[in-house]
């Protein structure tokens, strides 16, 4: 299942929103720290396609994004709970690469 939705994804990033998702008024922008699949940009434009879609509406969320659509818009719907088996395809430990904790100002954590 994880290698599938590896392959199944437009985009991998590891990124930090920057500007929430607000239902019918915008779409989240992503940036994104690292990019492990698909076009190497700086940003990444995250909105709702169905109510299966994970919202982005906090800013300063950080987490590994599996994306699919683009190029304009994409669409994140992997909630991460096969994380340890994708990132074990990837060969790439989130958890190691991608620090973060709850309560941190995420513009102040070293990436690594």
């Amino acid at each position: 299942m994880a290698k599938q939705a590896v392959h199944n994804s437009t985009a991998i990033i590891d990124g930090e929103v920057i500007r929430p998702f607000a239902e019918g008024k915008q779409n989240a922008v992503v940036r994104a720290v690292r990019v492990l699949k698909g076009p190497n940009r700086a940003l990444f434009e995250v909105g709702e396609r169905d109510s299966c879609s994970l919202r982005l509406d906090r800013v300063g969320e950080r987490r590994r994004m599996l994306l699919v659509g683009g190029p304009t818009v994409y669409d994140l719907w992997n909630d991460g709970s096969n994380a340890r088996y994708e990132d074990r395809f990837l060969k790439s430990d989130r958890k190691k690469v991608w620090p973060y904790l709850a309560g941190e100002d995420p513009s102040r954590v070293a990436i690594r």
